[in-house]
């Protein structure tokens, strides 16, 4: 069963929940204001996801980390192609996995962390439009993981306010940033923080930052707003 509508009257949190709780199978589609993002699920567990407004793909996340080279993406992204032109459409991930290029583990990480930045995005939008559509599926070799989401939506509703301040002092998902800490002042900062702030060089856009980071995207906002209201880095 496929279904739609608007965002303003049917926020994307109860139609994930109805979703989970029928254990429908499907892609969620959502068309907000700022962000699109498209949700699949397998019986009610998310199995993939990914952003339609210019993000770092999986393939390219991986090669930013350091996972795989370029040439090996680009051989991959070769052997989907002809895949698709015999009918056998498989995303990314799946078809790195049978060329052996990376490991399972790394696919995995980087799966969840897409499902869970699709997620923390989609529930933050106020207006636009969504729709499920039952019929577009993930084929059975591209199922690699299976998020339950329950525990995500209800931090996130939890967190909507924050997500919201954050994301506009930050900006947007390609803005860069450079340290304006006092070099003669020591700074006081977690384990997460220095890692991040390791990564601030004025050129990074906020997701190459978030993709090297291998922290969720609700965290590395988190880090890069505090750093943000205490002068010790700024926008470029």
């Amino acid at each position: 069963m496929s279904f739609e509508g608007d965002i303003v009257n049917f926020p994307i949190s109860e139609v994930i929940q109805i979703i989970t709780l029928g254990k429908k199978t499907g892609a969620l589609s959502i068309e907000g204001s700022t962000e699109k993002v498209c949700i699949y699920f397998n019986r009610g567990f998310a199995a993939y996801a990914h952003a339609t407004t210019g993000e770092l793909s999986l393939g390219h996340i991986l090669v930013k980390n350091g996972i795989i080279k370029q040439e090996q993406l680009e051989a991959a992204f070769f052997k989907q192609r002809k895949l698709t032109e015999k009918n056998d459409k498989r995303h990314i991930g799946t078809v790195l996995l049978e060329m052996g290029l990376v490991l399972e583990d790394d696919i995995k990480f980087f799966v969840e962390l897409e499902i869970q930045d699709c997620i923390y995005r989609a529930i933050s939008e106020d207006t636009g439009s969504f729709r499920f559509d039952s019929e577009k599926k993930l084929g059975r070799d591209d199922i690699i993981v299976d998020v339950d989401v329950e525990e995500m939506i209800l931090k996130g509703i939890d967190r909507i306010d924050q997500w919201i301040k954050m994301k506009k002092a930050i900006g947007s998902n390609e803005s860069t940033f450079i340290i304006t800490a006092d070099p003669d002042k020591e700074l006081d900062l977690s384990t997460e923080e220095w890692k991040v702030m390791s990564l601030i060089d004025g050129n990074r856009t906020f997701n190459e930052i978030l993709a090297l980071a291998r922290l969720d995207r609700f965290r590395v906002s988190e880090i890069i707003h505090g750093m943000l209201e205490r002068d010790t880095i700024a926008r470029r």
